[in-house]
């Protein structure tokens, strides 16, 4: 059991390295610093008056949204009055109602997470799991976000007896590393490992 989860743990990080080389920032990469205020807001939609002059609220320098729930149009006007922009979407879990749900297949879904009764974990080894979050960081970019909020990289802590081992999720949190460079580069954690 062991020598299978290692062997697919390689065989994903190879295919990372190979299908993903890194490539060349294509612009500087946005580094928070200490001070810099946050809001996360991931069940309602962020009100923008028309008004430069009148302030946000909360005005705060980032905003963290929820990716499917926020459009192109409130990211660039966030942007214009100098915020930046994290995008969440769960990418250790699935979450029914998502625009691409359909394209989870039985075998990548796996345990109900605990308290969120309609998500369940998803097998991180899979390569098709793979394939929807790189879709997702994509469609991160084109909206425009300057990061991604990529959760529930943690699902080794809840899953002690399940095939999903610590290493597994190590790689998987490693996949986002390997992205090509035009995408989005700074990735919060929010639930380290």
């Amino acid at each position: 059991m062991l020598a299978t989860t290692l062997t697919t743990a390689l065989a994903l990080y190879t295919s990372l390295t190979t299908a993903h080389p890194l490539a060349p920032r294509t612009k500087d990469l946005w580094h928070p610093t200490p001070g810099t205020t946050w809001q996360i807001i991931l069940s309602d939609i962020i009100a923008i008056p028309t008004s430069p002059s009148t302030p946000l609220t909360p005005d705060v320098d980032v905003y963290d949204v929820d990716m499917f729930g926020t459009s192109a149009a409130t990211i660039a006007a966030l942007h214009a009055r100098g915020k930046k922009v994290v995008c969440y979407f769960s990418a250790g879990s699935y979450e029914p109602g998502r625009p691409d749900s359909d394209q989870f297949a039985d075998g990548d879904l796996g345990a109900v997470m605990d308290g969120w009764p309609d998500e369940r974990w998803v097998d991180v080894r899979s390569g098709n799991v793979v394939r929807i979050m790189e879709a997702r960081v994509r469609v991160a970019a084109e909206k425009g976000c300057d990061a991604v909020d990529p959760d529930n990289l943690d699902g080794y802590v809840w899953l002690l007896s399940s095939f999903l081992l610590p290493f597994s999720f190590i790689f998987f949190n490693c996949f986002f590393g390997f992205l090509p460079g035009k995408l989005p580069a700074f990735i919060i954690i929010e639930n380290p490992c």
